[in-house]
């Protein structure tokens, strides 16, 4: 009976910490990860002879296109598992 009791406490704790895991990655993940981007676009705005001018740095607007591209990604992810479902998570090995 204790081995029951252990493998069912250790399923429901897999579970929680799958659920917690996944509505932190895309309950507060991606629209921190957006907010990521937004920032490395804007780079500031330092001053150059008591004049504001902006710059843009290459290497900032890559990362933020890249992490925009990311966002997206996972969005379609999650569209597609809501589509898919179980099968689609096989698929890719994480069920």
């Amino acid at each position: 009976m204790n081995q029951f009791n252990a493998e069912y406490f250790l399923g429901v704790g897999k579970a929680v910490v799958t659920v917690l895991v996944v509505g932190v990655l895309f309950g507060a993940g991606l629209p921190a990860l957006f907010a990521a981007g937004l920032n490395s676009l804007y780079g500031g705005e330092p001053e150059v002879g008591g004049v504001v001018a902006a710059t843009k740095n290459p290497a900032r607007i890559a990362l933020a296109w890249a992490a925009f591209a990311l966002v997206i990604a996972l969005i379609a992810f999650g569209i597609l598992v809501i589509i898919f479902g179980k099968p689609l998570l096989q698929a890719v090995g994480l069920v």
